[in-house]
């Protein structure tokens, strides 16, 4: 652990007492990498009591781009050497997978009540740099318990379904400093 590393602004943003106050202190706060992976250590250990914590990791890609039994014929006939047409084809459907999968993150602090609870998800297109989704740059997404509407058990199934498009989120300045 960093000797200069400081929790305070992270404790601070989950002793938020109104949605507003939280969307105050995030749009000052810079969540960096250090600070944010030392957290959910910190998390995971129950340091953050009452908060307990999970996450979910989903990974997934467009239908189309899955490999099929054609393109694994492909790939063993091609052989050592240039590519042939149909493993040239083989090739570009590996490469976009790549361009279009979609790889979620989310970490989730909550109380045992569910009655307070904070959700950090992003996928890896909102953390790379430069940014072309935020004008802002790199960020995670946050919400929480100050939504009115939105249960924890009906936003964890959504993640776990992937279907991490929530209304309203935060947006929170996050920066690679590892």
């Amino acid at each position: 652990m960093h000797e200069d590393l400081d929790l305070g602004d992270f404790i601070d943003l989950l002793n938020c007492k109104t949605k507003r106050d939280l969307e105050k202190h995030c749009r000052s706060f810079v969540l960096k990498a250090s600070h944010f992976s030392t957290a959910l250590q910190v998390a995971m250990l129950g340091g953050f009591e009452p908060y307990g914590y999970t996450r979910c990791f989903r990974q997934w890609s467009p239908d189309h781009l899955a490999l099929q039994e054609r393109d694994f014929k492909a790939i063993a006939s091609n052989g050592l050497g240039p590519f042939k047409p149909a493993m040239k084809k083989v090739f570009n459907k590996i490469s976009q997978t790549f361009a279009d999968r979609r790889l979620l993150c989310a970490h989730l602090l909550y109380t045992l009540d569910h009655e307070y609870w904070f959700l950090f998800y992003f996928d890896q297109r909102d953390t790379e740099s430069p940014n072309r989704q935020w004008k802002h740059g790199p960020h995670i997404h946050l919400i929480s318990h100050h939504w009115s509407g939105l249960r924890l058990d009906q936003v964890w199934w959504k993640i776990q379904e992937g279907k991490a498009n929530f209304p309203k989120k935060i947006h929170l300045r996050y920066q690679r400093d590892l």
